[in-house]
């Protein structure tokens, strides 16, 4: 099927300037000074990625993408799968108003469904555009593309309210344990049995909400925590503070901190003490 493109040159408050549906992604698109008009994007099946504002965003089927106008961006296919999307792109006076009202800046990644049928309303528009017998109301178009924005802003706050319950009930029970236990042995699965859930949906809940798995979460507070006795307690050992902040030895703790600050903590202290500035480096 051909991309249909606008050929409406009467006022809207939104037009549809393109839309297609189950569109093979078979060459990479990319728009170093981005796209005249606001373009959705969404995965119908395969995968694909999209690189903007430095970030490597993966469109698998059912996720989607929401792009300013005039914002960088290129995307191509990187499954097996051939790639196929349903997007459109639209234009009107109503468009710079979308960023404020769905809050989010040059682009919205839209990483679940929502039980929302964008792809059922796409195929709607194509096919009206598409029947050159029927008279198409532009305007009644225009007024089913911003109940599309309603509806997609609706189902963006009951996830979001959705998602501060399940931080509160499993994350937050998980990471005050933590800050209060941390000296002391910590396995996930113990974690995981505190809040009756999983390991991996936990270590899921992790990755959403700080990029890392528990067990790195808890190794970083251990080290702020290191950290901060190195600081304020100059006759403790390095010894002595690894054991204090949970580490089973002294090397496995140094392992640790010089991986993520690029000082061994006797380092880390001395900087403190001698007052000078130095750039981390392996020693």
């Amino acid at each position: 099927m051909d991309i249909l493109y606008n050929t409406n040159f009467n006022y809207a408050p939104v037009t549809i300037e393109s839309v297609n549906f189950e569109w093979i992604e078979d060459h990479p698109i990319i728009r170093k000074e981005g796209f005249p008009y606001l373009l959705y994007l969404k995965t119908f099946s395969g995968s694909g990625k999209v690189k903007i504002n430095g970030k490597n965003l993966i469109l698998s089927e059912g996720r989607s993408i929401l792009i300013s106008p005039l914002v960088p961006y290129t995307y191509e296919a990187i499954s097996t799968e051939v790639w196929k999307t349903d997007f459109f792109s639209i234009s009107g006076d109503f468009v710079p108003s979308i960023p404020s009202i769905l809050e989010y800046n040059n682009y919205l990644f839209i990483a679940e469904d929502h039980a929302f049928d964008a792809n059922r309303m796409i195929r709607h528009w194509y096919h009206m555009l598409l029947d050159n017998d029927k008279i198409v109301n532009y305007l009644q178009l225009s007024v089913d593309v911003l109940s599309f924005f309603i509806q997609l802003k609706t189902r963006l706050d009951r996830t979001a309210d959705t998602n501060l319950y399940i931080y509160k009930k499993y994350v937050k029970s998980t990471l005050d344990f933590i800050q209060k236990n941390y000296q002391n042995t910590l396995v996930i699965s113990q974690l995981a049995s505190l809040v009756n859930v999983s390991p991996q949906y936990l270590s899921r809940l992790y990755k959403v909400y700080f990029g890392i798995s528990p067990q790195q979460y808890l190794i970083n507070y251990r080290i702020t925590q290191a950290k901060n006795k190195l600081i304020q307690y100059p006759d403790l050992s390095i010894t002595e503070i690894a054991l204090e902040t949970g580490f089973k030895t002294s090397s496995h703790f140094i392992e640790k901190f010089r991986a993520l600050t690029g000082y061994t903590p006797k380092k880390y202290r001395d900087f403190h003490y001698s007052g000078e500035k130095h750039t981390p480096k392996n020693e």
